[in-house]
């Protein structure tokens, strides 16, 4: 039975650790699989020559997976991205924040409004919303 250079196999688990390559009696030639979380392994890719024979995995192998792979970033791009994400995401924080603090006092200030009113005497004390007079029910004498 054949076994891949452990080399590529290094250098495919770099790329992701759940890469693998086996040779495949029934057909004769190495299979490169993917380990799922459930489940037995998927092959990605069978190893084989231009004219679709046997042939050892290589180099070429590897950046075939590496040009495949959709998830792929450049590490400085992925930092920058992610530092965009969490900047946003603090702004966004902060904002809130505001506005909560905001509402609170608007509030606090009608209520405050109210009672000041009232302690002055200046006839204003209304309520800042609609007062509803609640009607009786029932005869009324």
């Amino acid at each position: 039975m054949y076994t891949a250079d452990r080399t590529f196999l290094q250098e495919l688990k770099g790329i992701d650790k759940d890469l693998d390559c086996e040779f495949d009696n029934r057909i004769g030639k190495f299979k490169i699989t993917y380990k799922r979380s459930i489940g037995d392994r998927v092959p990605v890719m069978w190893v084989e020559d231009e004219q679709k024979g046997f042939r050892f995995p290589d180099r070429r192998d590897i950046e075939r997976i590496w040009r495949s792979d959709t998830h792929r970033d450049d590490v400085r791009q992925a930092l920058n991205g992610a530092s965009y994400k969490l900047e946003k995401m603090n702004e966004e924080k902060k904002r809130k924040q505001r506005e909560e603090i905001r509402d609170m006092t608007k509030e606090d200030r009608r209520i405050l409004a109210n009672k000041f009113n009232k302690l002055a005497g200046s006839g204003k004390g209304n309520s800042t919303f609609r007062r509803i007079e609640l009607k009786q029910k029932g005869i009324k004498v």
